[in-house]
């Protein structure tokens, strides 16, 4: 059966999951539950402006039926969203075990966390630099914390800083940088991202981070088709796993051919309440790309890539 979209369901980008300052976090399910599912008789409302024309026997179990179904939703979208993260983190633990000796390197903060990973696979000259500086600002910090520091002696702390921060650029940079492409005095910091990012250790980094997003895109995507290719109300319901008395409800309308034009609409719905919410899943985690502090484009432009296709269902 040819599916026609209705577009009836609520159109507000719901994010289920939320960006953390370094990742991705699952939002309160429970919060969600009255802003992601539009009150149920206000979307079968909406069916009859849009144009849903069957009997009054046929409306009532619409109703039933679009309830059951899109309470369903969320415990589908949990599931599915749990699945692209297990293997975004599998990928990503893979990969720094590949790369050991460089990761073994990295500041803690780095560590068990595949959103900063991915980061740092993708730019890791601007990733190091980031890091190294975070901790020339901790070492200055914990040196005039320290019983004793007179307050005149703001340039030993200093020095003692960045000294810090050039021996934490040094143990990384040599995974990457001939002896004399290493940071010194007179190097500004564009040289030396560009000098580490042209190594072909980064190279093959970011072929290996671009290829995770990829899939993890790609989990997105399918999570709509799944919903998208459904051809009846039974292949919703394998795939949704709603209570099966709706396929009952289904059974129970008497005229065929509303029968036929409520199972269609029923699709529509299910499918737009999932697009909408991997929508505000995308948006998100491109948000977070997108505040690295350093140049993502090429991260930025696969997820605008996957918004419009998801947009286009």
């Amino acid at each position: 059966m040819k599916k026609t979209k209705k577009t009836l369901a609520n159109n507000e980008k719901i994010k289920l999951y939320t960006e953390s300052s370094w990742g991705w976090g699952k939002a309160d399910v429970g919060s969600l539950y009255s802003t992601f599912i539009q009150p149920f008789t206000d979307v079968a409302q909406t069916a009859v402006a849009a144009g849903l024309e069957v009997g009054n026997q046929a409306y009532g179990l619409f109703k039933t039926m679009l309830g059951g179904v899109l309470a369903s939703v969320i415990p589908f979208i949990d599931v599915e969203y749990e699945e692209i993260h297990r293997e975004t983190q599998a990928r990503t633990d893979s990969i720094k075990s590949k790369f050991k000796d460089v990761f073994d390197r990295t500041d803690n903060v780095l560590k068990d966390n595949h959103f900063k990973t991915l980061l740092f696979l993708v730019n890791p000259g601007a990733a190091i630099v980031s890091s190294s500086e975070k901790i020339a600002t901790k070492a200055k910090k914990a040196i005039e914390k320290a019983p004793g520091v007179a307050t005149d002696s703001i340039k030993a702390t200093w020095d003692t800083a960045k000294k810090a921060h050039k021996q934490s650029l040094d143990a990384l940079a040599g995974k990457f940088l001939s002896e004399n492409q290493r940071l010194n005095e007179d190097t500004d910091s564009e040289k030396f991202i560009k000098n580490i990012n042209d190594s072909k250790l980064a190279d093959e980094m970011k072929k290996e981070a671009i290829e995770i997003i990829k899939t993890r895109l790609k989990g997105y995507f399918n999570t709509v088709d799944k919903i998208d290719n459904a051809k009846n109300v039974d292949e919703l319901q394998k795939i949704l796993k709603f209570n099966k008395k709706v396929l009952i409800q289904h059974d129970d309308i008497k005229s065929q051919e509303d029968k036929e034009e409520i199972e269609i609409q029923v699709i529509d719905d299910a499918t737009e309440q999932v697009k909408n919410s991997i929508l505000g899943a995308l948006e998100n985690e491109k948000k977070s790309f997108s505040n690295a502090g350093f140049d993502v484009s090429e991260i930025i432009k696969l997820y605008d890539q996957a918004i419009n296709t998801v947009k286009s269902i």
